[in-house]
């Protein structure tokens, strides 16, 4: 049988990650603002499914395996780990500047050195 505790709460999570990550009563239309494209392909209904396609394809390549693994507590929650994502990302591209900016400074990517795989 199917180890399903991991996944649990999946679409629960995601959706509460992506309510927490728009805004209510923005201050301003932040980076982007509705007329950008990048409101328009965020909030297309497709976005989640290239989502989980591009995870999928990182998942293929082991360099880049290797440093989610080395630098990333994915395996210990990896459901919480894509809600952290999902809110991320919801900030930066529907919140105003300041909730961007606070996003960015808490977690958002950076530069990470890592040794490659021995097999």
């Amino acid at each position: 049988m199917a180890d399903t505790t991991s996944s649990a709460g999946l679409i629960e999570r995601s959706a509460a990650a992506f309510a927490s990550g728009t805004p209510e009563g923005a201050g301003d239309d932040g980076f982007f603002g509705p007329a950008s494209v990048t409101w328009r392909m965020s909030a297309d209904l497709a976005s989640p499914v290239a989502g989980l396609r591009s995870l999928l394809l990182q998942a293929l390549h082991p360099l880049a395996m290797a440093g989610v693994d080395q630098h990333s507590g994915w395996h210990r929650d990896p459901v919480g780990r894509l809600a952290a994502t999902i809110a991320y990302l919801t900030t930066v591209t529907f919140g105003d500047r300041t909730a961007a900016r606070h996003a960015a400074a808490r977690g958002g990517a950076s530069m990470i050195m890592s040794a490659a795989p021995t097999w």
